[in-house]
Parts: structure tokens; C-alpha cells; sequence
């Protein structure tokens, strides 16, 4: 079986430095195992605004799939979807994902992100 867990983390507290290349290159090494391991690939990432950073790690993941994915054939697109809390506060969230896939499959996978998304964002107003 798999077990997912996600909690936040304080990088300042860990002493996590901001701008680590490492990162990047560790990312996509697992990414580049994974995908190495399966002939078609999808994988969800999610930007969450709990820090207000979600923009910035939106970038990193364009970063990371433009300097690392090139040799992945690696297809890359997000969706930026506006979250309203029970007191009407509004923020935004980043729902993105990777895909290897053939090119004439990648129109369809867009559009079929697209509607998901769009079915997350109506399942979370109120939220």
C-alpha cells in the first residue's frame, strides 16, 4: 500500500536557504526515475497559499521542467484557481501537473486538466 502526508514545514526554522539549486536537480531526478519506470506519465502538483508563497513555487516548477525536463519530453501547464473562505477572504491556489505523453495527446490532456480543474475549484468555494 501508499501512505501520503503533507503537513507544513517552516524553512526558515529548518534553515532551508531560499534559493537551493539542489532542489531543482533532486526534483527532477525523481521525476526523471519515475518517468524512466512508466511509458505514459501524469503527476498533479498543488500550490497551496497557506504561506502566500504559492506563485513563487509555481515558478520554481516552470524553472525545474524548463532547465531539467528538456530532455524528458516533458509537457507542463497549471491552472490558477481562486479560492473563497467561509468569511469571504479570497486567495489563489496553483494546481499544475507534468505529463510525458505523445504530442498529438496533449491538446485532449489539456482539456480534460482544465475541467477537473475547474470541478476542484467549484467543490472548494465555501471552503
Amino acid at each position: 500500500g501508499f501512505a501520503l502526508g503533507l503537513f507544513p514545514l517552516d524553512e526558515e526554522e529548518l534553515g532551508v536557504p531560499v534559493e537551493d539549486v539542489a532542489i531543482g536537480i533532486t526534483v527532477c531526478a525523481i521525476l526523471k526515475d519515475f518517468i524512466s519506470k512508466h511509458e505514459k506519465v501524469i503527476l498533479l502538483y498543488h500550490c497551496d497559499a497557506f504561506d502566500g508563497r504559492q506563485e513563487a513555487r509555481k515558478c520554481l516548477f516552470e524553472k525545474w521542467a524548463r532547465l531539467y525536463g528538456g530532455d524528458l519530453n516533458l509537457y507542463q501547464d497549471h491552472v490558477k484557481l481562486t479560492v473563497v473562505s467561509p468569511s469571504g477572504d479570497e486567495h489563489f491556489q496553483f494546481l499544475g501537473y507534468f505529463a510525458v505523453c505523445e504530442a498529438v495527446q496533449i491538446e485532449a490532456l489539456a482539456d480534460e486538466f482544465r475541467r477537473f480543474a475547474s470541478q476542484k475549484a467549484l467543490s472548494m468555494k465555501g471552503n
